[in-house]
């Protein structure tokens, strides 16, 4: 019988077995953070965008009816994101 089979055949190690699954929790909770962290960022970023543009259309008005609508929908943005209400 070749080694590995010994190996293979032998009862499994609780103290292994635990220190397998401790590490496979401890990666996907690191995973999660990670994760989590990188969506904020990105939805910071944006918020900056919809800030940006939605203050540019206070200051400037938009004259034309599909100007007002884009208003509109950035400001009905702003809110959902809850961005910012002024800088």
């Amino acid at each position: 019988m070749s080694p590995l089979r010994q190996r293979l055949s032998q009862p499994v190690n609780g103290y292994g077995l635990v220190a397998v699954l401790l590490s496979c929790i401890g990666l996907v909770v690191a995973s999660f953070v990670i994760s989590l962290t990188v969506a904020r960022g990105s939805a910071r970023q944006f918020c900056d965008i919809v800030v940006a543009q939605t203050d540019s259309y206070r200051q400037t008005p938009p004259i034309t009816d599909s100007g007002k609508a884009v208003a509109r929908r950035m400001e009905a943005l702003r809110t959902k994101l809850e961005c910012p209400k002024e800088e």
